[in-house]
């Protein structure tokens, strides 16, 4: 018997490592929403101020940074475990090629992360492209403004130490 005939393991594993990591993402992600929108009452009720309106906009861009990552998070494990789970507890017949591409999907989960951060947070790509100055080509090249990036001090600003 092979693992992904394994009832017990893969509910295991759905619950391990999808449903409990699902639902602590989303209280997480609740709070910061929550956060958010308390502070635009907060505003609403204070009056309009500078300061006030930059940290919004900043609360308002991690939230949807935040959320981009817990949609793409479901979005590739949900068609994997459904079909692992779906397979091990009923008898219908899935091929290998939806085995092969939800497995895939799943996989390239890993990959995701980086690229929403990428291209939603620009201290991200900038800090990245100081750093890696060769890789100033394609979605990058589209995506920054070239005067506002500065060089990489590897000395000062990779020192744990000074942190």
């Amino acid at each position: 018997m092979s693992f992904t005939e394994d009832q017990g393991y893969i509910i295991m594993l759905a619950v391990t490592c999808f449903l409990i990591p699902l639902c602590v993402m989303f209280y997480c992600y609740l709070r910061v929403f929550l956060k958010v929108r308390l502070h635009k009452k907060q505003m609403e009720r204070w009056g309009h101020n500078r300061d006030g309106e930059r940290r919004f906009m900043r609360e308002t861009k991690t939230a949807r940074v935040v959320f981009t990552v817990l949609f793409v998070f479901v979005g590739c494990w949900t068609p994997f475990v459904f079909v692992y789970v779906l397979h091990t507890v009923s008898s219908i017949h899935i091929s290998p090629t939806v085995f092969h591409c939800v497995t895939l999907i799943a996989g390239v989960h890993s990959a995701c992360n980086p690229i929403v951060y990428i291209v939603m947070n620009r201290t991200f790509r900038n800090d990245l492209l100081r750093m890696c100055p060769g890789v100033n080509c394609g979605i990058f090249t589209c995506c920054v403004r070239h005067d506002r990036i500065q060089p990489f001090d590897t000395e000062t600003e990779l020192d744990v130490t000074q942190r």
